[in-house]
């Protein structure tokens, strides 16, 4: 819930973005970026979900939050499939309504 949080309320001041599914935003820290690269990066992956699920989660950043300078995005043979179940949906009940 923690970046869904700082989407709507809006906290995220990031010059890099990190997108993507579980594999980034398990594999991905951005206080390791941060440090080397002397930015400040978030992670905005969504656990679970192909890129049309991340493709909603920039539209929601976008709308709420200032732009990114960069955006990274992970892709794998996974993010170009469809899932038929939401994984985690608990995530999407405070923001549906």
């Amino acid at each position: 819930m923690g970046v869904w949080d700082g989407i709507y309320t809006p906290k995220i001041k990031a010059d890099l973005a990190i997108y993507g599914s579980s594999r980034a935003w398990v594999h991905v820290k951005p206080t390791i970026i941060d440090a080397v690269l002397r930015t400040h990066c978030y992670n905005l992956g969504i656990e679970g979900y192909p890129f049309n699920r991340q493709y909603f989660r920039h539209k929601e950043y976008f709308e709420h939050n200032s732009k990114p300078r960069s955006i990274i995005l992970m892709v794998d043979w996974h993010s170009l499939a469809l899932r038929e179940d939401l994984y985690n949906p608990n995530q999407f009940l405070p923001n549906m309504l």
